[in-house]
């Protein structure tokens, strides 16, 4: 498990384009720390590599936008939704709950499945991209 943790780190910064002293300046640590937290392989004493602790992992998190599921290695999509997941809106829950049959959900209209490949976006990534839409 420690080892896809490693890789997928790795794997969230490359995204950015960034290599480990650009990185770890991101997000407040030395490149070597970056280095280490990526490494796979025991040190040269046979102790296994450090770890990041969960302050740090939430700063990749926020850095790179993925989900933590996924840099754990919970799941395997990078938003941290499963594909052939359902979207249900928690204020309508009551209304598809109380519906008779499947003809009853379909109607409402509330229940959509998920692109297989979803991307989350918070509120203000969410703006800039209604702002740049409405710009064209």
């Amino acid at each position: 498990m420690s080892e896809v943790i490693k890789k997928r780190l790795e794997e969230a910064r490359r995204s950015l384009g960034l290599g480990p002293k650009e990185f770890g300046a991101k997000i407040g640590v030395s490149e070597q720390t970056i280095r280490g937290w990526e490494r796979t392989k025991p040190l040269a004493d046979g102790r296994d590599p450090p770890f990041p602790n969960a302050e740090m992992l939430v700063r990749y998190v926020k850095a790179c936008g993925w989900s933590p599921s996924y840099l754990l290695g919970l799941v395997d999509t990078v938003s941290g939704i499963q594909p052939n997941s359902w979207v249900l809106d928690e204020d309508k829950y009551e209304q598809v709950k109380d519906a008779k049959d499947i003809e009853d959900v379909d109607s409402l209209g509330l229940v959509k499945p998920l692109p297989r490949r979803p991307r989350l976006l918070d509120s203000a990534q969410m703006r800039e991209l209604m702002d740049a839409l409405r710009s064209k």
